[in-house]
């Protein structure tokens, strides 16, 4: 800090001191809220760093209560087999399935939203109430697979072409976030 600063921070610790001990606290709950939700946008970013989709790699995380529950990125669930090298992807226009590369429908993957719902549920962990952190919104079968799954928030970074899933979240009462 400056000078400068330290006179002003001064000055008006003298002037409202009970005022800014009653806000610190709001303060700081707010930073670290704040750094919170960018450390689990971070690790949904690693998670989509998994992602071998030609289209877009995608990343989702749910948590609960600080803990993180379930992972999950886009792709074919257990590797069953690889989009990128065996022309299984109907988003390349060198696939067996290719349909131009336009439509979701030649996609043989789950999302990432989707596998780490799966994720838990193979492992019996309860998500009712947590929050999910993804690097995308979410598409609208994804946004349904949230609601079935009582999933109460979801934060994202950057918006997907389906405006449709964000007002299914919002009437179905899920709270929707984009962080920046």
């Amino acid at each position: 800090m400056t000078n400068r600063e330290l006179f002003n921070l001064d000055s008006y610790l003298r002037e409202k001191p009970l005022l800014f001990l009653m806000k610190m606290p709001v303060a700081i709950s707010m930073l670290r809220k704040e750094k919170t939700h960018d450390m689990y946008l971070s690790l949904a970013r690693d998670a989509a760093s998994k992602s071998r989709c030609f289209k877009r790699q995608v990343g989702a995380i749910i948590v609960k209560k600080g803990k993180i529950l379930s992972t999950g990125h886009n792709g074919v669930p257990f590797d069953i087999f690889d989009c990128a090298h065996e022309r299984l992807c109907g988003n390349n226009a060198n696939s067996v399935w290719y349909n131009g590369g336009v439509s979701p429908a030649g996609c043989k993957a789950l999302c990432a939203e989707q596998m780490a719902i799966v994720n838990a549920a193979r492992r019996g962990i309860e998500i009712a109430g947590a929050t999910l952190y993804t690097n995308f919104s979410p598409c609208l079968k994804c946004a349904m697979a949230i609601v079935a799954a009582n999933i109460a928030k979801v934060v994202y970074e950057q918006d997907y072409q389906d405006d449709l899933a964000v007002k299914f979240l919002e009437r179905a009462g899920v709270i929707i976030w984009k962080h920046s």
